[in-house]
């Protein structure tokens, strides 16, 4: 481990520690080590940062209990629930940490006073706590529940109808086959997913789409669905109580939201910082235009 790129990592939330009282200060900080977080799960997609995380006192929900076991005994135990702390950057983290538009944009958030901020920086401050909830929670349906509308602040329409829908849309565009560099709509045709606009009111044929998704030989778009089952989850965890998800289940369908999601969404906001994220629309409009569904 290199000690001096942990510092400067250090320093990067201690910097917000200035402000008019100790709670503001500690608030500060918060958001600072949140932006941090979210870098981290960017950066080490295969350490599970929902078991091995960082933060202040208070933020972290971990607890030791001891008992006494009168089954086979009496024996002592005890256990422990929530995640380990663990932070480990690298020189290369460090570099990329300044040099990224996105991450950056995010950085920004913090400095700026609410009163002044941009509806677009607004949703990203907002959306990167919830997220950051969902990150640290242990509980299955508090952490989908986190996780959903955290990318609803961050993507989501008040008008909207269908919002799962119209979240789907959004988010394929953004990260459908990033990590193989196939863009659905740039480098190859956009898919009918993308192509029926689920805005106002979603058409039925997205539905019989969405419905008929598992049947063989039928139109497939995995980031599309999977947001469309994280909302679905969602749907359950607030009327019904649970979504009756795992807690690896739920963690499955995030990873791709935190690893690919938010880095390309950051960016986007970096390039169109005066913008709404509504103006993704008309960008997918055009990629369907260009590279129309075969």
């Amino acid at each position: 481990m290199d000690q001096r790129v942990q510092e400067k990592f250090a320093d990067f939330a201690v910097a917000r520690v200035e402000a008019p009282d100790a709670k503001s200060g500690y608030d500060r900080v918060a958001d600072a080590l949140r932006v941090l977080r979210l870098f981290a799960a960017w950066r080490s997609p295969m350490t599970n940062t929902e078991r091995e995380s960082f933060g202040l006192a208070g933020e972290l929900p971990f607890s030791t209990a001891e008992y006494v076991d009168l089954t086979a005994g009496p024996a002592h135990g005890w256990f422990r629930e929530g995640p380990v702390p663990w932070v480990e950057f690298t020189s290369e983290d460090w570099t990329t940490f300044q040099n990224s538009p996105g991450i950056q944009f995010l950085v920004s958030c913090l400095e700026i006073a609410p009163a002044s901020a941009s509806p677009l920086q607004r949703r990203a401050l907002l959306g990167q706590r919830l997220l950051n909830d969902a990150i640290l929670d242990q509980d299955p349906d508090r952490k989908v529940v986190s996780l959903v509308v955290g990318i609803e602040v961050l993507f989501g329409e008040s008008d909207w109808q269908g919002k799962g829908y119209g979240l789907a849309r959004r988010i394929a565009f953004m990260t459908c086959s990033v990590a193989h560099q196939s863009m659905c709509g740039r480098d190859r045709p956009s898919c009918p997913y993308l192509a029926l606009d689920p805005s106002k009111r979603p058409p039925q044929e997205l539905k019989d789409l969405v419905d008929n998704a598992s049947v063989a030989n039928h139109t497939w778009c995995a980031r599309y669905l999977e947001v469309i089952r994280l909302y679905g989850w969602r749907n359950a965890s607030v009327h019904d109580g649970t979504c009756k998800a795992t807690w690896e289940q739920v963690r499955n369908l995030g990873w791709p939201i935190y690893c690919w999601l938010l880095p390309a969404f950051f960016d986007w906001c970096a390039a169109h910082p005066t913008d709404d994220v509504s103006m993704l629309d008309a960008e997918i409009a055009e990629a369907v235009r260009r590279r129309p569904p075969p």
